[in-house]
């Protein structure tokens, strides 16, 4: 549902109008790095998430495609 976040994080259904794809890339590869007001920093670490850097580049451009 655009402009409603979950219980877990913030609304990404315009992320990449919003945000540029060094900070998603920052915000996958480091969880911690930027923390949204109101959410807990519980995202796993890609390594924990068994992430490629080929799943994590897919990853990105997906979510950068958000408009």
């Amino acid at each position: 549902m655009k402009g409603i976040g979950g219980r877990v994080g913030p609304d990404l259904t315009d992320l990449g109008a919003r945000r540029n794809t060094v900070y998603i890339r920052q915000s996958i590869e480091d969880p911690g790095a930027y923390i949204v007001p109101g959410y807990q920093p519980d995202m796993p670490s890609p390594d924990k998430l068994r992430l490629s850097a080929s799943d994590i580049d897919n990853l990105v451009a997906f979510l950068a495609g958000l408009k």
